[in-house]
């Protein structure tokens, strides 16, 4: 956050870094408090188009900075099949009940991966819930923890599932009252509707394993959260929503 504030990277101060673990039990930072609404104060006020077009134009900002200027920038990048990988470990951990159809997705995804750009920074949880805006501008991206060197396009794609699961009517998904489709998101942003098939696939594939692994952990009782268990239904969803994309 430090690195990308200059390039106009929407993000708190962090006046402090602290590598001590003897303090609170681990290292730890200290980030400016940041004075902004959540998406839904800002959506009620100035409307999805608005929202949604400052989300696009911070997620500009974040893939412009500089890859020597990221503050990451002597890492690896992760290619797309690195990616796809990542995503299969945690696919794997989770609750099995509504992943089956997972293994045919990660080949249908495999079999035809689109080329791959320039690596940029990427955040990694790209969402409306990860935002906190100003008026309708975005005042901020939060929660970097995830966020690595790889295709700008995932980023995008994460925006867009959260508009896919608008297609579940049981979702329990706060970001979805932001009215606007993956179609309308690809075309402000200037992706290629094609290419962003595959993407758009990756990310539900990436959210139904974050979300198949957590419903595991809720129910085996080792990190008790009931709104993956609302969610459930998702996982599924997603899965089947991935392989129509590619299909």
């Amino acid at each position: 956050m430090r690195a990308v504030a200059p390039y106009g990277v929407p993000v708190p101060a962090v006046p402090v870094i602290c590598e001590d673990a003897s303090i609170v039990g681990r290292p730890f930072v200290v980030m400016d408090m940041v004075d902004g609404d959540a998406f839904d104060v800002a959506l009620a006020t100035h409307g999805s188009a608005a929202v949604a077009a400052s989300t696009l134009e911070a997620l500009r900002c974040v893939h412009a900075v500089p890859r020597a200027h990221t503050g990451i920038g002597g890492d690896d990048a992760l290619d797309l099949a690195g990616e796809r990988a990542r995503w299969t470990a945690l696919m794997q951990r989770g609750d099995e009940e509504h992943t089956g159809a997972a293994r045919m997705l990660e080949r249908a995804m495999g079999s035809r991966p689109p080329a791959e750009r320039e690596p940029t920074l990427v955040h990694g949880d790209y969402h409306y819930g990860n935002l906190l805006f100003d008026g309708s501008r975005v005042a901020a991206v939060l929660d970097w923890e995830i966020a690595q060197l790889g295709q700008p396009l995932l980023d995008l794609a994460s925006l867009c599932v959260i508009a896919e699961r608008r297609r579940f009517p049981d979702d329990p998904n706060p970001n979805g009252l932001v009215e606007i489709t993956t179609e309308e998101l690809i075309a402000a942003y200037g992706a290629d509707p094609g290419e962003m098939r595959w993407y758009v696939a990756l990310g539900c594939y990436k959210y139904a394993a974050i979300f198949a692994y957590n419903l595991g952990l809720h129910r085996r009782g080792k990190r008790v959260d009931p709104h993956y268990e609302r969610l459930a239904p998702t996982i599924g969803g997603l899965i089947a929503r991935g392989l129509e994309l590619l299909s």
